[in-house]
């Protein structure tokens, strides 16, 4: 006998999948510059030394595909900007340059996320969808910090630019239900690294999402999403270490096939 038709409708994976939505997340950065000769400078911190805020609305854009409901092939963007200023709290090396205590600073920050993927779903029927996932995921970062230091006599400008990126492999897990005959509950990880290059670190991921459909096509997804990033980057125009940490919730417009 053939279950309700809105418990059939919605299944663990759709055919087509296009979510959209604002990302209002919060970030933490840590930057190092090392200097010419190879000795590590100290650590700038974004929001405490640099001045920048943390914290703005983005947006983030998903398409994913399945077939023979155990294959799946996802694709993901978000990118976003942070912009601020103010006099740093301390006393910071960056590279071979020394900027004082109350040095006035602005900087600017932009960071991309693309990644494709492709997961395998070994457990999957009309209710759950369990697989692992490999796939590539691109990190973009870059920046710049400017400021002045005031003297008693002239003042003196400084400034600081980077413009990282690397590709790395991407292995994931993903668990997803169906909840009810409108309702699915999704949780994914992933995990990233890259051990060699002029780049290299390692990234880890963490969404967990619930999902209301009202019609059989269109429903809205609540997702909160984690991001900790580590590169160490060694160039001969840069060396030193990124960190960035992104985190927040997100309120995606979905439409399913």
């Amino acid at each position: 006998m053939p279950g309700p038709a809105g418990a059939e409708a919605l299944r663990p994976l759709d055919r087509i999948r296009i979510a959209i939505g604002p990302f209002a997340k919060d970030n933490d950065l840590r930057l190092r510059i090392d200097d010419r000769a190879g000795a590590p400078g100290d650590e700038l911190s974004g929001r405490r030394d640099l001045g920048l805020d943390g914290g703005s609305r983005e947006t983030l854009r998903e398409f994913a595909s399945s077939w023979d409901r155990e294959h799946q092939l996802h694709l993901r963007r978000f990118a976003f900007v942070e912009e601020g200023g103010g006099t740093l709290e301390t006393t910071v090396r960056v590279g071979d340059d020394l900027w004082p205590l109350g040095a006035e600073a602005k900087g600017r920050l932009r960071v991309v996320v693309e990644t494709v993927g492709h997961t395998w779903f070994p457990v999957s029927d009309d209710r759950r969808a369990i697989g692992v996932g490999l796939g590539l995921v691109r990190y973009r970062v870059a920046g710049r910090v400017e400021g002045r230091i005031d003297t008693t006599s002239l003042g003196e400008d400084f400034s600081l630019d980077f413009d990282e990126s690397a590709w790395a492999p991407q292995l994931g897990l993903e668990w997803v239900a169906v909840a009810g005959k409108h309702w699915r509950l999704g949780l994914a990880t992933a995990w990233v690294r890259r051990p060699a290059g002029s780049v290299s670190g390692h990234a880890f991921g963490a969404s967990a999402r619930l999902e209301w459909f009202p019609t059989g096509h269109a429903g809205l997804a609540l997702r909160w999403q984690h991001t900790d990033l580590d590169l160490e980057v060694d160039r001969s125009e840069l060396t030193g270490r990124l960190r960035l940490r992104t985190r927040g919730p997100m309120l995606l417009g979905t439409v399913r096939f």
